[in-house]
């Protein structure tokens, strides 16, 4: 008998309906993350495997579908679906799957029981056993000769959370988002995944209740890792509980923070009303434990002060600096920023190191990869962690002592170093180009000082000791990184690394100062510039009918050709639309012949938003440059363009459409870009 893994779950949950009673297609489809169609589809000829054990499927109003038969048929068709085969990819993954299930039966199964379930030889199980006896021996666990797992249930949770951790995606994800933690993290829906072996209707359930309650259970205060670490900590545990396998022993006193119990309290009793069950003393308590040694992305400021002066952990953050040798432990220690985010972090990661409790570091791979020298001196220091707590630091730890101090030396390099000066490029110089610029500021501070170009410009360029471009470029002595408008991950990875290749130690700090007649005819070109962007500044309310066509709203409300106007802007959103539904603008902008000078407008619908195409957008700026623009035109456009990325109340101005404020904004700005040229 031979069915999809999909039927087999749908099988199983028929099983554990009581005698008589069914599940409604609905419920199974919302069960098992599907749609009803394919759950018919599943079902298709299943009547036959199902007859020859004395079974019946059979669909009742007002009950749905229902498992009709004897006790015995039922029996041996949960037998079966017990042996149904398990697909891996490699022995690693077979000896994770064997094992999880060794974990979570502690009846032992003959070893063809094993064998027929994992499509390999009785020997290769039993060589499989030896291996997990080994490999179960740090968590205080034995593997029997006939798969018995002996050991507290205390340490069985323990590895059934270390094994599923350690198949996590490594990679960051929005952790607060339920539907991104079941598609990325958990993947579920995915029966080829090894998180499938986590009960899914609890750990549906549990993603719902922490996302409804993650402000008010303060879970929204922990790093990714300790987030998806409870996770899994409460999914285990409740399925366990429901099985009757629980905890028995409380923690001494002394283990645990008054405020770690409370919180812990606070969270058991809204899942005990939710799995209408009842937490021992000994499952708080060790839920307790959890958040103590929970990593805190966030802490109020004053409990900041506090772990800034307890001493014990400033003494062993000096012993830890010191094993990286002693020019780099001075640099560390004179690091304000180190120490105090080092203190902080170390107090739960003592916890969790202690209590041997598991932890997901999402950058770990990437760590080793990109800093793998500062990964091995890393393990090296920890040493005096290891030795105070009487403990191995594991990879995901130090993975996290890492980043601390590859941190630390950023910042340093910093300091040492003047910024790259980097030529941003885009079409036009002040569109795309503009909000990349005010991206790479802050994902980079202090390491670029950007200005954009546009493309025509870009091929010419000089002086800049980088280019980074949205568009194909090639220039003949500076490098270029082509990157995505959105700036992704990769793209923040080769400008970091191309950032470290240009040569500084011996640059010459000798930035030409500019003659007074270059210097004047700087600040008129701004001046001019201003008073253009000053004059022609305008809000339009575009009218309902024309929404689906906002483009050509844009160009008819521009002074100048606007069929030529309106054709240069079409040309430039064919390359991209730049749009933000989030902060609720869309930018149209383009170089035109059909305007004979700098223009700065808004458009705004009658109601609050526009429809169509642009349905959410609450408002569009307009900016066009003229045929044989200045420079000063084009710097000016994308400081306005940088400022609405970079200042929310600009942002809240142009949205409440408060004129008098804007026009503040923009003669404040236009003031400081001409003062700046002097």
């Amino acid at each position: 008998m031979l069915f999809s893994s999909r039927l087999v779950r749908i099988l199983k949950i028929l099983l554990q309906q009581p005698d008589d009673e069914g599940i409604k297609i609905n419920d199974l489809a919302h069960r098992l993350n599907t749609s009803r169609r394919t759950i018919f589809r599943e079902l298709e000829g299943v009547d036959s495997s199902l007859a020859k054990m004395g079974l019946k499927l059979v669909s009742r109003p007002q009950k749905g579908l229902v498992l009709e038969g004897s006790p015995e048929g039922k029996r041996n068709l949960m037998e079966a679906l017990r042996t149904e085969k398990v697909s891996y990819t490699n022995k690693e993954e077979r000896l994770m799957l064997l094992l999880y299930e060794l974990l979570q039966h502690p009846s032992s199964e003959k070893l063809i029981y094993y064998a027929n379930r994992f499509q390999v030889s009785e020997a290769t199980i039993s060589n499989d056993l030896a291996a997990l006896d080994e490999f179960v021996r740090p968590f205080h666990l034995r593997v029997g000769k006939k798969g018995m797992v002996e050991g507290s249930e205390n340490d069985r949770r323990r590895l059934m959370g270390t094994i599923l951790q350690n198949s996590l995606s490594p990679r960051p994800v929005n952790y607060l988002n339920k539907t991104e933690l079941e598609e990325q993290v958990f993947q579920i829906g995915n029966d080829d995944s090894i998180m499938h072996l986590l009960n899914q209707q609890l750990l549906k359930q549990i993603l719902t209740l922490f996302e409804e309650y993650s402000h008010e259970l303060n879970l929204d205060r922990y790093a990714q890792s300790s987030y998806i670490g409870l996770v899994i900590h409460l999914v285990i545990a409740i399925d366990r509980i429901q099985n009757s396998e629980t905890l028995t022993a409380p923690l001494p006193e002394l283990m645990l923070q008054p405020e770690a119990l409370k919180e812990a309290q606070k969270l058991t009793a809204v899942l005990e009303k939710e799995f209408d069950l009842t937490f021992p003393q000994a499952e708080i308590d060790y839920i307790a434990l959890h958040l103590q040694g929970a990593k805190i992305s966030y802490l109020p400021q004053m409990q900041n002060q506090k772990k800034a002066a307890d001493a014990s952990l400033k003494k062993l953050v000096e012993q830890f600096a010191a094993g990286y040798g002693p020019e780099l432990a001075s640099h560390l220690m004179a690091d304000h920023q180190f120490l105090q985010g080092l203190i902080t972090h170390l107090e739960p990661a003592l916890t969790r190191i202690r209590s041997d409790l598991p932890i997901y570091n999402p950058m770990l791979e990437q760590l080793k990869s990109q800093y793998s020298d500062l990964f091995v001196k890393t393990r090296q220091a920890a040493a005096c962690i290891e030795k105070q707590v009487h403990k191995p630091v594991s990879d995901a730890e130090l993975g996290f002592l890492t980043m601390h101090v590859g941190a630390s030396l950023e910042r340093i390099q910093r300091i040492k170093r003047p910024p790259v000066k980097t030529a941003v490029v885009c079409a036009s110089g002040i569109g795309v180009s503009s909000l990349l610029s005010a991206r790479l500021e802050k994902n980079f501070p202090g390491l670029l000082a950007t200005q954009t170009l546009a493309l025509e410009e870009a091929g010419a360029a000089y002086g800049y000791e980088l280019i980074i471009s949205t568009l194909p470029l090639t220039h003949p002595s500076i490098p270029v990184l082509e990157v995505s408008a959105l700036l992704d991950e990769k793209d923040e990875l080769a400008i970091r690394t191309a950032i470290e290749a240009i040569p500084w130690g011996q640059k010459q700090e000798q930035a030409q100062k500019k003659d007074f007649q270059k210097q004047m005819e700087d600040v008129q070109q701004a001046s001019q510039a201003a008073s253009q962007l000053l004059a022609g500044f305008k809000i339009c309310e575009v009218p309902l009918s024309s929404e689906s066509n906002l483009v050509y709203e844009a160009a008819k409300a521009a002074g100048g050709k606007t069929d030529q106007i309106y054709e240069d802007l079409m040309k430039r959103e064919e390359l991209g639309a730049v749009m933000s539904k989030e902060d609720g603008f869309v930018l149209f902008h383009t170089i035109t012949s059909g305007s004979l000078q700098l223009q700065y407008y808004l458009l705004y619908p009658k109601n609050k938003t526009f429809d169509g195409p642009y349905e959410g957008i609450e408002f569009a700026v307009v900016c066009l440059l003229p045929s044989g623009y200045t420079k000063a035109q084009q710097e000016l456009l994308a400081l306005l363009n940088v400022t609405m990325i970079d200042n929310p109340a600009y942002i809240w101005a142009l949205k409440s459409r408060q004129l008098q404020t804007i026009q503040t904004y923009l003669m404040n700005i236009s003031q400081d870009y001409v003062q700046r040229q002097m």
